[in-house]
């Protein structure tokens, strides 16, 4: 009888702990079940938006390949205003930019460079955009802004080609000794040998 007893204040106390704490359990469990569930949707809402951002920068690539240059403006916009936070919309002003320099475009085409350096955080792309930009910069003579994308280009892979456009941005402001070192050390990092070595033979001797 004191064994049966013994079992029925148990259960009673079980009873009253989850009178007062089931709530709050099965609560945590809801919020818990939702959690999972709120995230496997977001992960599903974010493929779906890259891989749709995916197909139009295809398309643009098809398009490119046709030569419909109006069809690629088209998708570039569409990646811009809609998939402005993905990589292939980064990617899409790249290729407008390029088409713009082609076509002698070359304000639209930093304009281009700008909004794609504006949307990534990738440091290696944000890199790649920099040189591109500086080239247009010192194609158009603006030296100052060419040089200050420059400087912020520090990845060592890009040593070589950094190196060569300080080179030019000297050379086009006629600091000769300046652009010769910077040259050089394109040249000893890797960069291409003909090209720089041409690059120092032509530069003015100083006095």
């Amino acid at each position: 009888m004191a064994a049966n007893y013994s079992d029925q204040e148990q259960v009673d106390k079980i009873k009253d702990w989850l009178k007062t704490n089931g709530p709050g359990i099965i609560a945590g469990v809801v919020l818990g079940l939702i959690a999972i569930g709120g995230w496997q949707w977001w992960q599903s809402r974010t493929q779906a938006h890259a891989e749709a951002a995916s197909g139009y920068y295809s398309a643009m690539l098809e398009a490119v390949s046709l030569g419909d240059t109006s069809q690629v403006r088209r998708h570039a916009t569409v990646l811009a205003d809609e998939f402005d936070n993905t990589y292939y919309a980064v990617l899409g002003a790249l290729l407008v930019a390029r088409l713009d320099i082609e076509a002698g475009e070359q304000d639209a085409a930093i304009s281009q460079l700008q909004w794609a350096l504006a949307q990534t955080k990738d440091e290696a792309l944000q890199s790649v955009i920099r040189l591109r930009l500086a080239r247009v910069l010192l194609a158009e003579q603006q030296l100052d802004q060419a040089s200050t994308q420059l400087d912020q280009v520090t990845a060592v892979q890009f040593t070589a080609e950094r190196a060569e456009l300080q080179g030019d941005v000297y050379r086009a402001r006629e600091q000769l000794d300046q652009a010769r070192r910077a040259y050089e050390t394109a040249l000893n990092a890797g960069g291409g040998q003909q090209r720089l070595r041409w690059k120092l033979d032509s530069l003015p001797e100083t006095l």
